[in-house]
């Protein structure tokens, strides 16, 4: 009987779907460089949860991810991060543009998500370096 009600709650904790964890609040990228932003579950997970990553959340959104509804400003530069975990929902972003700074927001099975602001600043000179 104990046994029953063990596997039934791991069970339940495996359905239950993803619940984010914090995630950096800001990423600083710069002009043709990448940035990583971050999403991933809490808990570890079976299965990929429904994933949708947004741009500027609201009436006039751009979606990043999934790939069929993206927004042709995103194509070739938005890659998913899942490598061999179900759990990790992370983009990388590429080829970053200034209009790339503003909010996005990564959404877990349409029911919890994170924000990142995202900043781009002008190319990073090398040059001014302190050794």
């Amino acid at each position: 009987m104990l046994v029953s009600l063990w596997m039934v709650s791991i069970l339940l904790h495996f359905s239950s779907g993803c619940i984010l964890s914090s995630t950096p609040e800001e990423v600083t990228g710069y002009t043709g460089g990448s940035v990583v932003l971050s999403c991933s579950c809490a808990d570890v997970q079976t299965q990929r949860p429904a994933l949708r990553w947004i741009f500027n959340p609201g009436p006039n959104d751009s979606i990043l991810v999934p790939y069929e509804q993206q927004h042709s400003r995103y194509k070739d530069r938005v890659q998913e991060l899942n490598s061999d975990s179900p759990g990790n929902l992370s983009v990388l972003f590429s080829q970053l543009t200034v209009s790339d700074s503003g909010l996005y927001r990564c959404e877990a099975n349409g029911n919890d998500y994170n924000e990142i602001r995202l900043t781009v600043k002008g190319k990073f000179d090398h040059s001014l370096q302190i050794m």
